[in-house]
Formats: C-alpha cells, structure tokens, sequence
C-alpha cells in the first residue's frame, strides 16, 4: 500500500496541551507527514478554530464522520470509546496508544479490539501482557531541541500530587539554601504554596529556554511513569535526575539517574545535598548526558510508520 490517511483521535492536543503522550503522539504522527501521509486530529474537548501544527491537520470537535474514508484510526486507550466505535462502525483499523500505567489496560484492551497496540515502554508492554499485534515506541523527540546549558535550580515539572507535588514543596521548607523551580502542569491539580526559594512558572512550549536553562538537577517522584521524557531530555543537557523507581523510568534513565522512593524525604535531600557538591554534580552530569547521547528516536519513529503502513493494509484488503 503506498500513502496512508490516518484520523487521530485525542481529547486534547498540542502545542495548546503538553501533555506529554500528546506530545509523543504528535511526535509519531508528524513523522508520518514528514513520509507523505495525510494525518487529520479531532481533539474532542479542544476549543477554537483548525490549524496545521508541522502538517498535521487539527480540527477540533470536528465530526469523525467527515473522516470516514480514513485508513487508519489513531487513538488512546484512556481516552473515551468514541474513536473505537467509529473505527467499529466503518469497518476501520484500531491503533491504541498505550502510555499509562493501569490495572484496567488490558480490560480496556478487550474491551474494544484494536489492529495494534503501541506501547511507550517495554516494561508496560510486559505489565500489561497484551496477546495481540503490538510494537514498543519510546516517545520520541529531538535531541537538539531541549539542549541548553544547566542552571542552578532543583526543578519540578508538574506540580500535581501524582508527579510530586507534596514532596516538592517540603524539599523546598526544608532546604532553605537551595533554589527550586516549580513548572505548573498541564494537568492534574496543582499544588500551590509560597517560599521564597521557590520560583513557579506556567507550562512552557520552549522547555530548553525556560526550564532546563534554569536546571541544576530534575526531579521525577512520580507515583507511576511510563516512561519519563521530561527526565531523558533533561540529561541530554548533562543535568542529573533524582526519580522514584517505577519500571518506566528504570527503564527509561537506566544507571544514569539516582533512584530515591519517593516517601523517604530524608534521601531526597540527602540526594540533592551530594548533586549540590560540585565534583559529585559533574560526575552526574557526565553521566547522565553520556545516557542521553545513546538515545535515538529514529528506529521507533521508523518502527510506528511501517506498523501503520501495515495495519491499513487491512482496511484496503476488506
């Protein structure tokens, strides 16, 4: 099959939302135009008029049924049934985008069969134990565009209870000495408070300007994570990550980061106490961009294409 016309379905997208599964999954789809695809979103909450977003079509709260000549759906499995049932109904092939962290991934799977699967992780993959077609894509991004020179901050990035927000905060009161960075999410809760070593920010589209510059360690106390871009682009600038050990971000951060459970307050400080010591951070930072050069996101974003390519062979052989 040669060129492929692909409807994706998402509740929000960027750059208005970064999110990041958006993201990556805006990353996977741009790749697709950057190959001759024609790829239209409807985000179903979004406001406002369509744009091209790098040759993507976005029409919000568009009707799907004004796609149905589509090869492909796109969508996410958190997301509601909607594009599922359009798919269902015109006879198109499923691909899910499988980036959280759930005990109801795989009912959710079952319960709305899909051509492919694509997992942000191996280790969600394994978790999840999916018994049909299905490839693993790291989201992707590019390398040159979140590298920067570090800053002197301890920096968050969402201030949410589920990303760290609690433990932010009380790094923040109990280490007056040291000067944090709180990013604001895009969503989730935001948990505010005031100290004066504290600078906040709002969501960002230029991470390397606005928040990596500012960075001298990244911090990931995440609850759950699949994978943990914020953390791999940090290192590709050299700047350190402390992370709670979800298999995500083991999996993502490798030996390169230090891994700290996320109720011990006492090893986090003690951990940003040691990165504070200027030769302990240089060995960290050589580290962690060491890690982060190894990162290519060629083979996955080639990997998504060809599994594309081939599931809307399906709808063309019906």
């Amino acid at each position: 099959m040669g060129l492929v016309k692909v409807l994706a379905v998402t509740p929000l997208y960027p750059p208005a939302s970064r999110v990041g599964a958006w993201l990556a999954t805006h990353a996977c789809l741009a790749h697709l135009v950057e190959l001759g695809h024609h790829v239209d979103v409807v985000p179903y909450l979004a406001g406002g008029f369509d744009y091209d977003f790098d040759g993507v079509h976005v029409h919000p709260q568009a009707d799907l049924e004004q796609f149905a000549d589509a090869d492909v759906v796109v969508a996410h499995l958190g997301d509601d049934a909607r594009s599922a049932e359009f798919a269902a109904r015109h006879r198109i092939p499923l691909v899910r985008m499988v980036h959280g962290s759930s005990a109801e991934n795989a009912a959710k799977l079952a319960a709305h069969p899909c051509a492919l699967a694509v997992f942000n992780s191996s280790s969600l993959a394994a978790e999840v134990a999916f018994d049909g077609a299905s490839i693993v894509v790291r989201p992707p991004f590019d390398p040159d565009a979140v590298r920067t020179t570090p800053g002197g901050r301890v920096t968050l990035v969402n201030l949410c209870e589920p990303k760290g927000g609690a433990l932010f905060w009380q790094l923040a009161k109990s280490m007056p000495h040291v000067q944090f960075l709180g990013v604001r999410g895009g969503y989730g809760e935001q948990m505010s408070d005031k100290a004066k070593n504290v600078r906040q920010i709002a969501p960002t589209t230029d991470m390397a300007t606005d928040v990596y510059s500012q960075t001298r360690i990244l911090l990931m106390p995440s609850v759950r994570e699949t994978w943990g871009m914020v953390g791999l682009e940090a290192m590709v600038s050299g700047i350190p990550v402390i992370a709670h050990p979800t298999p995500g971000l083991r999996e993502s951060l490798g030996s390169a980061a230090i891994f700290v459970d996320r109720s011990d307050l006492a090893g986090w400080q003690e951990a940003i106490t040691g990165l504070m010591r200027p030769h302990a951070w240089r060995l960290a930072s050589a580290k962690a961009a060491g890690h982060a050069a190894t990162y290519d996101p060629a083979p996955d974003l080639a990997r998504f294409a060809a599994a594309v390519a081939d599931v809307a062979t399906m709808k063309a052989a019906a």
